[in-house]
């Protein structure tokens, strides 16, 4: 897990890199319109064009920066598990292609009709895989109820709910040095699941109105997935 969120953070680092390349480009050239005749119809279109576009890019570089915070904090870890996984059907698909391709070279023409074939169904059945679990997963994230929905428009980013093995977050800004909090609701008893975490640490507590909160797992963040699931384990085959 380590390894991907280096790869996301260098991603989102390069493309702050960038943007702030590109608003000391504008600036140099808005400051060069300046100091031109103000009152030139193209010189006011060009400034305005160029400030839009430079605040566009703060925003940008703002969100970049939120998201390598949630990085950080893991809070991206079940995300970018799926993307990998994703990825590595898709590569596995187009290799699966190029192996197919080079043997066929070496197969009579009489086996040729079959080995198409057979090459067909296998690419089709990759994507038919990777399109179902995606559907179902949209169509879990339709399903979130609307109060859970309006209650997050009201709760910081590290605090939420988790349907369905979604995590939902709040839509207001973080509060810093507060640990990330969620509530997962028991369908099979009255129990609520508290998942508290920070950087290092991931712990679940049972809350029940009739006695106090009890601690059932206590994890480090690096064994997280032994507790989660992944959408492809709601397909079934």
């Amino acid at each position: 897990m380590d390894v991907l969120r280096i790869k996301e953070k260098n991603i989102l680092n390069d493309r702050i890199k960038q943007l702030t390349l590109f608003i000391e480009h504008d600036t140099k050239t808005l400051d060069r319109y300046k100091n031109m005749d103000s009152q030139d119809s193209f010189c006011v279109s060009q400034i305005t064009k160029l400030t839009i576009k430079n605040d566009e890019r703060f925003i940008s570089i703002k969100e970049a920066k939120q998201l390598i915070i949630s990085i950080d904090l893991g809070d991206l870890d079940l995300q970018l598990s799926l993307r990998l996984k994703n990825n590595t059907l898709e590569a596995k698909v187009k290799n699966d292609e190029t192996i197919r391709k080079k043997k066929l070279k070496n197969k009579p023409m009489e086996n040729l009709q079959k080995h198409t074939y057979q090459r067909d169904y296998s690419g089709k059945a990759s994507m038919k895989e990777m399109e179902k679990s995606y559907q179902y997963y949209l169509k879990l994230s339709n399903g979130i109820p609307d109060y859970i929905i309006d209650k997050l428009k009201n709760m910081p980013n590290n605090k939420g709910y988790i349907w369905n093995g979604i995590n939902c977050y709040g839509y207001l800004p973080r509060e810093r040095g507060v640990t990330t909090t969620l509530y997962e609701k028991q369908r099979n008893n009255s129990s609520l699941l508290v998942h508290e975490y920070n950087s290092t640490n991931y712990k679940i507590f049972e809350r029940n109105p009739k006695c106090k909160d009890k601690c059932i797992k206590n994890m480090q963040r690096r064994d997280l997935h032994k507790y989660f699931p992944s959408i492809m384990d709601y397909i079934k085959k």
